[in-house]
C-alpha cells in the first residue's frame, strides 16, 4: 500500500473502483476528477490493493502524448510502490508479461502508422506477447489515462486485443478541486 495517507474522497474512490472491478457488471469504469485531485495516487492504491487479492492479473496503463505522461506515471509508481513491478513497452516486447506487472504503454507508439510493436514480421510483437500471457493464465485490466484524447478506431482495436475484464478510463474535467 502507498506510504501516504489518502484523503477521504480518494479512499472512497479506491473502494468504489475495487467494488466495481470485483463485483460490478460494468466493463468500463470511469474515474473523472479535477486536475490536482490525485487520480494517479488513487489508481496506484487501487492497483496495489487489487493485486494483493488477484495474483493472475496484469494492469496495462495506456497514456497519451509523446511519452512524458507514461514516464511520469511509471516513475510515480516505482517511487511509491517499490514492491510492484513496472514495465515499458520495450520490456514487454523483450520479456513478455508476468503476473502482477503494471505495463506503461504510450498510445502513440502502438497506434501510429508503421509502428514496430504490432508488425507481424517482428520477432516478437505485442500480439504475440498478449497471446503468450493469456496462454499462461494472465488476465488484463486496462487503465486508459486521458481516454478522451485518444478515442480512435485503432486504439479501440488495440484495447480489444486484451479482451479484458474491465477498463478504467481516467480523464480530467478541468474543474478546480474543492
Amino acid at each position: 500500500m502507498l506510504g501516504i495517507k489518502l484523503k477521504e474522497f480518494q479512499e472512497k474512490c479506491v473502494e468504489e473502483l475495487l467494488e466495481q472491478t470485483v463485483f460490478g457488471e460494468k466493463k468500463e469504469i470511469l474515474l473523472q476528477a479535477p486536475t490536482g485531485s490525485g487520480k494517479t495516487i488513487i489508481l496506484l492504491e487501487y492497483i496495489d490493493r487489487f493485486l494483493l487479492e488477484n495474483k493472475d492479473y496484469v494492469f496495462i496503463w495506456l497514456t497519451p502524448g509523446s511519452g512524458e505522461l507514461e514516464e511520469q506515471s511509471k516513475k510515480k509508481m516505482d517511487n511509491l510502490l517499490k514492491n510492484r513491478e513496472t514495465k515499458t513497452l520495450n520490456d514487454i516486447l523483450t520479456n513478455g508479461f508476468e503476473k502482477q506487472d503494471t505495463a506503461f504503454i504510450n498510445w502513440e507508439i502502438v497506434t501510429k502508422k508503421g509502428n514496430t510493436a504490432l508488425r507481424e514480421l517482428e520477432k516478437s510483437n505485442l500480439y504475440d506477447q498478449i497471446e503468450n500471457a493469456k496462454n499462461d493464465g494472465i488476465k488484463f485490466i486496462i487503465i486508459i489515462d486521458e481516454e478522451h484524447r485518444n478515442k480512435t478506431e485503432k486504439a479501440e482495436n488495440i484495447t480489444q486485443l486484451f479482451r479484458t475484464r474491465a477498463y478504467c478510463k481516467s480523464f480530467c474535467n478541468n474543474k478546480k478541486k474543492r
